[in-house]
């Protein structure tokens, strides 16, 4: 688990140093910037608080299920289309320029790239990109399930083997490898651990600054985890945990303000519309083809639930994920249709995950 956490802060120190570095055009250095990542790996191993270790059932159990997605990735069973039409052109053009291709992003040609999206995932694909002297497809194939490994021993027990199940199921039906989603839901859970199991609000504070900056919908989870924790827990704590992700949100909006970029985030002024058939579009994509059996395996522990205070955290935060995913997908757009069925069973891996995490603590 230390490790895990130590990962977090090492993709969001590296990350965020690239970012600062290309906003005030300085080129990276890829090995100096392993400094600021190394330093964030070596506070948050040493921080985490999380002393129960896990059983060998338990790592021989997470261990088969990564093996298993190591296989379906790296046989090209699970590539998301987004790694090919979007994170890795960026990540090419990001490292040939040594920064953030500002010119690459505001071209016509380019626009469903979505020029402000959050760059997280082409920063840290770019950077290997310069480490290793030349871009693999396999490497952000790989990663998928190193993180999905890494996930699921943030969570304590016999969760940890529920949600390595979860995700290996999820990303294989979803077809989430290469794309920003696993990364997104390692930075989710860690939050959600950090503060559930650890109360710790350094470590969800950067993680959550993480789910921030590699999707717009963790821009939504943190504002879900921030509220959930505030009525929860520690109202003021809350405010403090929110700092590092609105900080670092808001840099990056300015910066694509500045630039010209803005787009995804422009878009918060179309109508939202209540519509029965995008309901029913995103109820068929939740059952993942499988009956709904997802859903019933992260829910059917509650039934015993012995300790409901302790899952009240991630419960919360599951129900705000459902309803700002529906939210999303309520606001008019000409592909509505498509967009869910393209999206809807990765984007609902966070609600899921979130209901894994509130098993694991109820049944502790």
């Amino acid at each position: 688990m230390r490790i895990a956490y130590g990962v977090v802060a090492a993709v969001v120190c590296l990350t965020t140093a690239m970012f600062w570095a290309s906003a005030g055009g300085l080129h990276w250095n890829p090995w100096l910037l392993l400094l600021p990542c190394g330093a964030g790996f070596l506070v948050c191993v040493r921080g985490a608080g999380w002393k129960a270790r896990a059983t060998r059932e338990t790592l021989v159990a997470i261990t088969a299920f990564t093996l298993v997605t190591a296989y379906g990735v790296l046989t090209a069973r699970e590539t998301c289309a987004d790694l090919l039409y979007f994170w890795g052109p960026k990540a090419v053009r990001f490292a040939t320029a040594r920064g953030i291709d500002v010119a690459f992003l505001k071209a016509p040609d380019h626009l469903l790239m979505h020029p402000d999206y959050p760059p997280l995932v082409p920063l840290l694909y770019a950077w290997g990109t310069m480490i290793a002297g030349g871009f693999s497809y396999w490497a952000p194939l790989l990663l998928t399930a190193i993180l999905l490994g890494l996930t699921a021993l943030l969570v304590p027990g016999r969760g940890g083997v529920l949600m390595a199940a979860l995700l290996a199921f999820g990303y294989a039906q979803g077809l989430a490898a290469g794309a920003a989603d696993p990364i997104l839901i390692f930075f989710e859970v860690a939050a959600l651990c950090a503060l559930t199991f650890l109360d710790d609000p350094l470590l969800a504070s950067v993680a959550l600054a993480g789910a921030a900056m590699t999707k717009v919908e963790g821009a939504a989870f943190v504002l879900v985890a921030i509220v959930a924790y505030a009525v929860s827990r520690r109202p003021l704590r809350a405010l403090a945990i929110a700092v590092a992700p609105a900080v670092l949100l808001g840099s990056w909006i300015a910066f694509a303000r500045a630039h010209g970029l803005i787009d995804s985030y422009a878009r918060g002024a179309t109508p939202f519309v209540w519509s029965n058939e995008t309901f029913v579009s995103v109820a068929r994509q939740a059952s993942y083809h499988a009956y709904y059996l997802p859903w019933v395996a992260v829910l059917a522990p509650l039934v015993f639930a012995k300790r409901w205070k302790r899952a009240a955290l991630p419960l919360l935060v599951a129900a705000g994920s459902i309803a700002y995913v529906l939210f999303f997908y309520m606001h008019l757009d000409a592909n509505r249709d498509l967009w869910i069925a393209v999206s809807a069973e990765r984007v609902l891996l966070t609600p899921l995950a979130a209901f894994a995490v509130a098993a694991a603590a109820a049944s502790e």
